[in-house]
Formats: C-alpha cells, structure tokens, sequence
C-alpha cells in the first residue's frame, strides 16, 4: 500500500537543530519522495523550517477526516505503522461497505453484483431453493422430525 494512499495533506514543522529533528527529516524525504508523490499527486505537502532549536511537529490528515498529530518522540517506524493502520481502517471501511452492498437481509446469503458475473442475476430456481429453506426453518420442530 502506498504511503500516501487516503492522505490528503502532510505538514512537517522541525528546527534544523533540534536533536529529535532527524526523524521528522526522514519522514518527510520518505513521504515527499517523488515515488509517493507520483502515487497521490493531490496530497498537500508542507515543509516547515522554524529557526532556532524548536521540536518538530509531525501533522497527517486522511481523507476520512482524521488527523493525526505525531508526539516528537516516534521513530520513523513507529510514525508508518500509524500511518498504514488508519489507511489500512480506511480501507476496511469501504470493503465492508462493498460487502454490505451485496448481502440480501431476507435471504441471508451474498448474492452476485451484475458488475462482478457480467449482467448474470440468480436464477428462479435458486431463489424458490432459498424461499423453501426459509420456509423450512420457520416450521415446528415437530413437523421437521416428521419428514
């Protein structure tokens, strides 16, 4: 997954001379980097450079609405493992939007989209089968003993 994948705007603030100020220089040459770059091009990078020894603020705002404000002490592993686990929630989100999309709550089963099988829709057969399971649960479990 690309770095920058539902980040909409990253904001670098650090003082060259700041001691923790080396990770926040590798995050931003690891998240401006022309690959990156080239994989989101609407994302908005910032770099701030604040005189004097002030402590660098790490600022990632995704496409979902949240933001994320880095604590100057994270290392630059702990920085993308934040980074991936908000995109990877993301990305959950809409694949069980997708899923939700397709479930039938009357029959309780996924059923096929047209954009996944071409323009194929369940068969008669196949929704009278489920009709006869359904009713078949709703029955006694006397009369099901009968059978």
């Amino acid at each position: 997954m690309s770095l920058l994948k539902f980040v909409k705007e990253v904001s670098v603030k650090l003082g060259p001379q700041h001691p923790r100020s080396k990770t926040a220089r590798a995050f931003w040459t690891t998240f401006a980097s022309p690959r990156a770059r080239e994989e989101n091009p609407k994302c908005k990078l910032e770099l701030q450079l604040v005189p004097g020894n002030a402590p660098p603020s790490i600022f990632v705002a995704f496409t979902n609405g949240v933001e994320m404000h880095v604590p100057s002490d994270y290392s630059l592993t702990q920085i993308i493992d934040d980074v991936r686990q908000v995109q990877h929630s993301i990305d959950w989100a809409a694949i069980t939007k997708e899923i939700d999309a397709t479930v039938d709550d009357d029959l309780g089963v996924m059923l096929p989209t047209p954009a996944a099988y071409g323009t194929q829709q369940p068969t008669a057969a196949a929704a009278k089968g489920a009709a006869a399971a359904k009713k078949d649960d709703k029955k006694p479990a006397a009369d099901k003993k009968k059978k």
